[in-house]
């Protein structure tokens, strides 16, 4: 998708870049990608309820862009509202968003000890050939979680194993030992 595109601004760049895109946005106010790309400053900026209302005008005008429905259920999951957030990286899911949208999802639904949906999740990315370190790693949370430490340690020991510059997965497997 074409969204996938955007880089995160750097923080002392976000005003101008908030500037530029409001400038944009008196333009062309029916475009989906300014209001993705608004939202996507907002939420470097920290500020996630507006970065929410952002995708939601751009989600009004382009329903089927995974990866704004992505950015939403991450932001939900942040400020706390669990359920909308689910349906976020559901529906993103539907729509073919990327494996790292999987993650996040699988992630949420072990924080929310929904370990058996979580697993699931996980299996089916593994099933589509998206064996990617941050899956195993997401497991590997998943079965430390389940306090099944041997697996725990098999699949963060592989997500090292894909990503050694991975500091997150080195922690959780020194945490599995």
């Amino acid at each position: 998708a074409c969204h996938r595109q955007l880089r995160r601004p750097e923080p002392d760049r976000g005003r101008g870049a908030r500037s530029v895109l409001a400038t944009g946005l008196q333009q062309l106010s029916g475009s989906a990608l300014l209001w993705y790309a608004r939202g996507v400053v907002d939420q470097g900026s920290g500020k996630d309820e507006e970065a929410i209302r952002e995708l939601d005008r751009s989600l009004e005008i382009q329903r089927d862009e995974p990866d704004a429905w992505s950015l939403r259920g991450e932001l939900q999951a942040r400020i706390g509202d669990y359920d909308p957030a689910l349906e976020s990286f559901r529906t993103a899911l539907r729509l073919g968003a990327e494996p790292d949208t999987a993650v996040k999802y699988g992630e949420l639904l072990i924080r929310l000890e929904r370990y058996d949906e979580a697993e699931k999740v996980f299996q089916q990315v593994l099933n589509k050939g998206g064996a990617g370190a941050h899956v195993y790693r997401g497991l590997g949370k998943l079965y430390k979680a389940r306090q099944d430490y041997g697996r725990a340690y098999d699949a963060l020991h592989r997500a090292v194993e894909l990503d050694p510059d991975d500091a997150d997965a080195h922690f959780q497997l020194g945490e599995a030992l």
